[in-house]
């Protein structure tokens, strides 16, 4: 897992998915709150 991070990390693109899912993330945690 950490290997891919730090690959989406040098990608931009791939650091705005990691933003965006982790914004999911985050969303889905407070529906089921």
């Amino acid at each position: 897992m950490h290997f891919i991070c730090s690959k989406l990390y040098r990608n931009p693109l791939g650091r705005a998915v990691e933003i965006i899912s982790s914004i999911s993330e985050a969303a889905a945690y407070s529906c089921n709150r």
